[in-house]
């Protein structure tokens, strides 16, 4: 499949070298459906807020004569940067010509006026957009109770909490996140976007530090019964919580389905700690208000513009159908620009070290449909939040033991918003 992918690649830029020169070619085959206006001379600095030496990337816009030698210097900074490595002068001559094609099409998303996000190179720029979706992984569920499982509580409503709440939150500046993960070439986000669901709310039920209590995406993998092919998080949790929970370091990610392993050394979450998962209502205020109680699992619409997001605030990524799952950590506004704050599990050098804002407050589900699904977790500790999770009849769920009949319980002393 790989060899017929790469055969194709190659017939196409033929037809095109013979027709016209390189650079335009390969503008032509990348860029986006919008007109192409690459009118930079040189590297800006990209959209805030960013990190204080980032800078988009440039190629000039040469003909063929004296194109790849000025290309060169900037190709050999990229294979560094990333740790680019071919078998052989073919595959790198390949590799080259989809990166350049890639820069091209990320210089015209930088030449939007209208964007307010800065795309960048990545460990993509040199792949098919057919290899990229193998770091997708997200399957689709319905609302009915078959998809949604036994562990279904109900949905969290807002309840008016939203009154005086805070104009900003980030968890992972919190102790309730664990560091960025990297799920390899393996559709398998849906499992780090429960792990994270579930070490905050772990996190913020026990005031534990969330990378004390790192959880194995590896063992859902294995055991669950979804793997590299994609899964539902709703369902990841339901399998979870009948289950121990193993730590990551006793069960490591090896970014691929392997036998199931009855046990582990060190377990973070007995059987029956997990109290089950809930949905959030597809709102700003209803998200808001959820997220005050901890990071939820979030999906999302991949567009070129969240593949190769670098900076800024992402608000050109379409409301589409959902195909990636993510963490939801925060929000905040930058400049007047209002922003969801979400993790990846694509490692530290994709995006923000591993982090994004996405534009809130813009309609819809948002950008890149990220209201579309939300799930939230409940884990049984002794600093949970006053519950705001109602069942199909309108009564309230009190899921764990230490809340009272008026759904009052402790105060959050160590991870607080």
């Amino acid at each position: 499949m790989k060899c017929l992918c790469y055969c194709q690649y190659l017939h196409h830029f033929r037809i095109q070298f013979s027709t016209m020169p390189l650079s335009f070619a390969l503008v032509i085959g990348f860029a986006a459906s919008k007109p192409i206006s690459l009118t930079a001379e040189s590297q800006a600095p990209c959209r805030q807020p960013s990190a204080p030496d980032c800078v988009e990337p440039w190629l000039p816009l040469t003909g063929p004569e004296g194109a790849e030698n000025q290309w060169e210097d900037q190709w050999k900074e990229y294979k560094h940067q990333f740790g680019k490595a071919y078998a052989n002068l073919d595959e790198e001559s390949l590799r080259k010509s989809i990166w350049v094609g890639k820069t091209f099409r990320i210089m015209n998303q930088n030449s939007q006026s209208s964007n307010t996000f800065s795309a960048g190179w990545n460990e993509f720029t040199d792949m098919t957009d057919a290899e990229f979706q193998s770091r997708l992984g997200y399957k689709p569920q319905q609302s009915s109770s078959e998809a949604w499982g036994s562990a279904y509580l109900g949905e969290h409503r807002s309840n008016g909490s939203m009154v005086g709440a805070p104009t900003s939150l980030d968890w992972s500046s919190k102790g309730a996140v664990t560091r960025v993960k990297d799920q390899g070439q393996c559709g398998s986000c849906w499992a780090f976007s429960v792990t994270g669901a579930l070490e905050g709310a772990y996190a913020v039920a026990s005031g534990k530090d969330a990378n004390s209590i790192s959880m194995s995406e590896q063992q859902l993998l294995d055991c669950s019964g979804s793997a590299c092919g994609g899964g539902m998080p709703a369902r990841a949790i339901e399998w979870e919580k009948g289950h121990d929970v193993c730590q990551e370091q006793s069960y490591p990610y090896r970014a691929r389905k392997d036998s199931c392993r009855s046990q582990c050394t060190t377990v973070i979450l007995k059987r029956g700690s997990i109290k089950g998962h809930y949905s959030v209502g597809r709102t700003e205020d209803a998200a808001r208000s959820a997220l005050m109680q901890r990071p939820l699992s979030v999906v999302v619409a991949v567009n070129h513009g969240f593949q190769s997001y670098r900076s800024g605030v992402l608000n050109n990524c379409p409301q589409g159908q959902p195909d990636h799952a993510i963490l939801m950590v925060g929000w905040g506004s930058s400049n007047g620009k209002a922003y969801w704050k979400v993790k990846n599990s694509w490692g530290t050098r994709w995006g923000s070290s591993g982090y994004a804002l996405l534009a809130r407050g813009i309609g819809g589900t948002d950008a890149c449909a990220v209201l579309s699904g939300i799930n939230g977790a409940h884990v049984s500790g002794p600093h949970n939040p006053q519950s705001q999770i109602y069942d199909s009849e309108g009564n309230l769920v009190l899921p764990d033991e230490s809340l009272n009949e008026h759904g009052s319980a402790s105060s959050v002393p160590e991870i607080s918003v």
